[in-house]
């Protein structure tokens, strides 16, 4: 009888145990589920971000070659603009010059001709004055003769 009871004692024990046991696996499958289901909803999450960050960055890197090509063809254009200003600068520098230089040659050449109109002047107001000389000087001989 005492081992008939603790027989029965250990059927008990052995019953509760695995009931026990049933119950711990029980829980610690719904505890698996939920940390799966989490992992899975915070993998989710996370590829969601990825992905958004991933979008943005290739949004970046599309404006800033847009922008560096909208730069690039701006640097361009300047570079014509100044070079086309520079030529702009240079032919009416050039023209000025050449200007200048016709108002001086201008100047020399109507100085030359003044000076050679002057010069005829004398010469022919020297002329004059000889003539007039000679003339005087021949009348004083005339003179001197006749007295």
């Amino acid at each position: 009888e005492r081992l008939g009871s603790a027989v029965e004692s250990m059927q008990e024990v052995s019953r509760n145990l695995r009931h026990s046991y049933e119950e711990l696996r029980q829980r610690s499958q719904e505890s698996s589920d939920q940390l799966r289901s989490m992992l899975s909803r915070e993998a989710t999450a996370r590829q969601a971000k990825l992905e958004a960050v991933d979008s943005a960055v290739r949004e970046l890197r599309s404006q800033v070659a847009s922008e560096t090509q909208q730069r690039e063809v701006s640097v361009k254009h300047l570079s014509g603009e100044i070079y086309a200003e520079v030529k702009a600068r240079e032919e009416a520098t050039s023209r000025d010059r050449r200007a200048m230089e016709e108002d001086v040659a201008k100047a020399v050449r109507e100085h030359r001709r003044s000076r050679e109109e002057e010069e005829r002047k004398v010469q022919q107001r020297l002329l004059e004055i000889s003539a007039k000389l000679a003339e005087e000087r021949e009348q004083r001989l005339e003179q001197l003769r006749a007295e």
